[in-house]
């Protein structure tokens, strides 16, 4: 009776073997802060027992049991097996230690679904069907299963989730051999749908073997350069917003295939040495590269692109400096130490200029409604030195030094504008009167007596904040009143000759002043 495989699925080198294997394969490709979990299917209780013992001599993987009490049979439980104690010593002194059975699994199960250890879960039956926790990666098969629960089992490991398009299957028992018989069992398909089952597994030769394309599809972004190894000119190139998302895509597809590929014997078997190296050359290289232009463009990184699949990639089978470029920090316009350190990892004075340049557009962008006018005229000036920059007008030298000084100009809050004493002091009262200045021809204002219009735009204030509360710009009510209160500002000083009582600039004009009022004082 030993020689069936089912006892020798059992016997206590195998499983020590296993458990070596899977710790080594989960270390080398998965482990990374808890964020992806793997499963282990264990042929009976006595042996799931065993390999939690295992992973604990090795020490390298955290792992926990969730079994069936000792007087129940589950998987290939024997009957010697029951009467040798194991499973009740273990029962005892770990699952109902100062506990319940049900607090130790609802504890366990929370645990695994979240960064906290177990990182493997230890299982026979209990939690394959039925237990629904998408960053649970890799289920590791050391137990033949049913057809049915074998694709219940894979279906769970295929939940998405954020850096994870697909699960692993690592079959030490020569199991999915029969999955084609198990998708023509009419019982077994029962509950799936045709199109779901037909990419319900996909050998992982198939996935590697897309590599070449994949390679080929990232370098073609550069193939204008004639080389994609010139980092300027690379950062140049993908100034173009487009191009620079067909660029993180590409490179987030060839990463993926990539940690695949190095997560598997076959690949380096038929792969020639210089063939990996030259991926995972080129793997560093282009991590560096989107680091680089995330920061020179001031873009938003994508929570898709912070994928610890790839990070573990860069910490196991390239070059650990390369990691840090995985979430680059965007440039704190406003604290020039830290923005100094920033720019001084940049390659040159163009790439500095650039990184300033985009980080203060954004800015502006987020903040235009705080003071619209000057806001303006900040990107105005910063769109004409890009410009003339890429045009090839200036120097990076000439670059750098224009950015810098309007930088300095928006970050000290002090704009080269001369305003009425009063009004600067008030920086509401600041931003209208910037923007009366944009609307001096159409409402004929008279440029020449800035103390009026100081008036009219203290005015204006008051009127509003004289009726602030609690949350005002979300009743309508009170913004009723405010602009009723606005308009009789309007009326009044149209009455004195100050200007044009023309509504179809007013109420343009009246928009932008509550935009401003309720970003400074909301």
């Amino acid at each position: 009776k030993y020689s069936r495989v089912d006892r020798l699925s059992r016997a206590e080198q195998r499983l020590r073997m296993i458990a070596f294997d899977v710790s080594e394969h989960y270390k080398r490709n998965w482990q990374r802060d808890g964020y992806y979990k793997a499963q282990l299917v264990a042929p009976d209780k006595k042996s799931a027992i065993r390999l939690h013992r295992f992973f604990r001599e090795i020490g390298d993987v955290s792992t926990r049991v969730v079994i069936s009490p000792p007087e129940e049979k589950e998987g290939e439980d024997y009957l010697e097996d029951a009467n040798d104690g194991s499973v009740s010593r273990f029962w005892k002194e770990e699952v109902e230690n100062g506990s319940s059975a049900e607090k130790y699994e609802e504890d366990t199960i929370a645990d695994f679904n979240s960064g906290e250890p177990p990182e493997i879960l230890i299982v026979v039956d209990k939690l394959l069907t039925g237990f629904d926790v998408p960053r649970n990666t890799v289920l590791y098969l050391a137990r033949r299963l049913t057809s049915h629960s074998l694709l219940q089992a894979i279906a769970r490991v295929n939940r998405l989730y954020p850096g994870k398009d697909f699960g692993y299957i690592i079959d030490y028992m020569g199991i999915l051999g029969e999955l084609d018989k198990a998708l023509t069992d009419y019982r077994a398909l029962e509950g799936y749908e045709e199109d779901d089952l037909r990419a319900l597994l996909m050998p992982v030769q198939e996935k590697y073997q897309e590599l070449p394309q994949r390679h080929g599809d990232l370098l073609g972004i550069f193939a204008p350069l004639g080389s994609p190894y010139d980092n300027e000119e690379a950062e140049l190139l993908l100034r173009d917003e487009p191009l620079r998302e067909s660029f993180y895509d590409a490179l987030r597809v060839f990463s993926k295939t990539l940690k695949v590929a190095l997560s598997t014997e076959a690949f380096y078997e038929e792969t020639p040495a210089h063939v990996i190296a030259r991926y995972q050359g080129d793997l560093t290289r282009f991590q560096k590269l989107r680091g680089s232009v995330q920061t020179r463009y001031a873009d938003v990184v994508d929570i898709r692109q912070f994928d610890p699949q790839i990070a573990k990639l860069l910490d196991q089978h390239v070059s650990s400096d390369s990691v840090t470029v995985l979430t680059p920090e965007p440039i704190n316009i406003f604290d020039t130490e830290a923005m100094d350190i920033a720019l001084n990892r940049m390659g040159t004075d163009g790439a500095r200029a650039d990184a300033i340049a985009s980080q203060m557009e954004r800015t502006l962008t987020e903040r235009m409604d705080e003071d619209p006018a000057l806001y303006r005229k900040f990107s105005e000036m910063l769109r004409a030195a890009i410009q003339e920059f890429r045009d090839r007008m200036i120097s990076g030298v000439q670059y750098l030094t224009r950015v810098t000084a309007i930088r300095e100009e928006f970050v000290a809050g002090r704009p080269k504008d001369d305003l009425p004493e009063r009004v600067a002091a008030n920086d509401v009262a600041a931003a209208y009167y910037r923007l009366l200045q944009e609307y001096k021809e159409s409402l004929l204002l008279p440029s020449d007596e800035p103390e009026t219009i100081a008036d009219f735009v203290l005015a204006v204030d008051a009127a509003i904040r004289q009726e602030i509360v609690v949350d005002w710009h979300k009743k309508q009510d009170v913004l009723n009143t405010m602009r009723a209160n606005v308009d009789d500002v309007f009326f009044d000083f149209s009455t004195r000759g100050v200007l044009a009582l023309d509504w179809a600039v007013l109420d343009k004009l009246a928009a932008e002043i509550f935009r401003v009022a309720g970003s400074r004082l909301g």
